[in-house]
């Protein structure tokens, strides 16, 4: 039984395995991330919905990276971004497969986002 409300990370938890973890840059153990659940962090949660992963300030002290996050807003995570927690810890965000995937899973989008590149004149290289 896993509880689908959020949750209180201890200062050391250990789950081993891959998958989406959240690493921090103390040296203690990764905290797993499930697919559609959340893990609250010292100021901010930082929750999964359909294999993508989010973070929202609770108090706009949170960061990713050096941007100090809007409160109430979430914003999406990809491999390896640093999540600063309203207490200084920072946690390096680690997903499996690295990252967003990059195969079109829906036609009808795959064709709106070539639209949108010809009308702007990019390329896939760009």
């Amino acid at each position: 039984f896993i509880p689908s409300y959020p949750r209180r990370v201890p200062t050391s938890l250990h789950m081993s395995g891959g998958g989406t973890v959240l690493r921090p840059s103390s040296g203690g153990d990764d905290i797993a991330m499930e697919k559609d659940s959340s893990v609250e962090l010292s100021g901010c949660k930082v929750e999964g919905k359909g294999g993508r992963y989010f973070c929202k300030s609770e108090n706009g002290i949170t960061k990713i990276g050096a941007n100090t996050l809007t409160t109430g807003v979430s914003y999406g995570l990809n491999d390896g971004m640093t999540i600063t927690s309203d207490d200084g810890t920072e946690y390096e965000f680690k997903m499996e497969g690295g990252g967003l995937p990059t195969e079109r899973k829906d036609p009808t989008m795959g064709l709106m986002f070539d639209v949108m590149k010809a009308q702007f004149g990019a390329t896939d290289d760009d």
